[in-house]
């Protein structure tokens, strides 16, 4: 495909929702996540390498992905290029998208760090952690949590845990969370077509001559909510830090208070306001209203600009690239990076 701006906009919905056009729709799981998905007629890229054929017309999947990962590590010099490339000789539908006319975010830079992280492998990646509360000698529960490195069952990817000051302390406000909740759990979920994930996001603030930097990411569709909600506690624990909320989501906040969390959500940001000067500061969460949307955008926009080659996690780079305003519900990381943004700095 490789096409961009409003022309492409047309063939994704096509693309997309196949039924709606009385397209045959195809079942497969050509996605970014595995997830199976049903779409137009979708074959990516590497299944059909000429030059890469047998004698029965198979070609192998692995010399066909290695002989079009070399052209890519040859583009990505080019990022501009890089991004046609992987969009005319895709290997998920995502790719073949990639161009997508509302994507607001600069993708030259986003192109880039993808490129050092995926193909030339120069950027550390996140490692996957469990976090526990920590107990007491009575085995009671403490507001203290431990963390350790799980590549089977951890949940949390972070790249780098919290500092501590030279008494061993935790720094006030270096950190601060974004969170993009849900109200309900895969299990209760009565459509497949409802794919929002709890995501929470931790980012550290500037700290003497460092950049900013996300430092930790936990993003699942858990059976119940609950679980990703108590994920998110240790997590805003763990870093001594308060998260901005999406105030829709109304169950984690009830959560919270039960759970006597409450003091980890940050009340409503002055900036999300209607009124800076007359806001009602007790209010917890940031209103997803158009204007707030439009504005966490534009922070994002201005943080890949100047700190782009500080993210760490593939994940939020590819959101940031296939990202579209039209889709936006799809997009959860972005929603916890925009949230997480209103935050003032200190």
């Amino acid at each position: 495909m490789g096409d961009k701006g409003t022309a492409i906009d047309g063939i994704r919905n096509m693309i997309k929702n196949p039924q709606v056009f009385t397209i045959l729709p195809y079942h497969h799981n050509y996605t970014e996540d595995r997830e199976y998905v049903d779409t137009a007629m979708f074959i990516p890229a590497y299944r059909m390498v000429s030059s890469l054929l047998d004698e029965r017309g198979y070609c192998n999947e692995k010399d066909s992905i290695d002989y079009y990962t070399k052209i890519r590590f040859e583009k990505s010099t080019d990022p501009k290029a890089l991004l046609i490339f992987k969009a005319e000789y895709c290997f998920t539908i995502e790719e073949a998208l990639i161009q997508e006319g509302d994507n607001i975010f600069p993708k030259a830079e986003l192109a880039t760090q993808e490129s050092a992280i995926t193909l030339h492998k120069t950027v550390e990646l996140p490692k996957p952690y469990r976090l526990t509360w920590k107990k007491d000698s009575e085995n009671n529960i403490i507001r203290q949590v431990k963390s350790e490195f799980d590549p089977e069952y951890g949940k949390v990817l972070i790249i780098e845990h919290p500092l501590m000051d030279d008494n061993g302390n935790h720094y006030q406000n270096l950190y601060v969370g974004g969170i993009d909740s849900i109200d309900i759990g895969s299990t209760d979920s009565s459509t497949n077509n409802d794919v929002s994930e709890f995501c929470i996001v931790i980012k550290k603030r500037v700290f003497g001559l460092k950049e900013p930097k996300y430092v930790a990411v936990y993003k699942d569709r858990p059976k119940d909510p609950r679980e990703a909600y108590e994920i998110a506690a240790k997590l805003l624990t763990y870093y001594n830090c308060k998260a901005v909320l999406e105030s829709t989501r109304t169950a984690i906040i009830t959560y919270f208070r039960d759970k006597k969390y409450i003091d980890l959500l940050m009340k409503r940001p002055r900036s999300t306001m209607p009124d800076v000067t007359k806001g009602n500061a007790t209010m917890i969460g940031s209103p997803a209203t158009e204007k707030v949307i439009n504005h966490y955008r534009e922070l994002i926009y201005e943080f890949i600009i100047d700190y782009c080659s500080t993210i760490n996690f593939i994940e939020i780079i590819d959101q940031l690239l296939r990202y579209s305003d039209k889709e936006k519900r799809k997009f959860d990381i972005v929603a916890a990076l925009g949230i997480d943004n209103t935050c003032p700095a200190l």
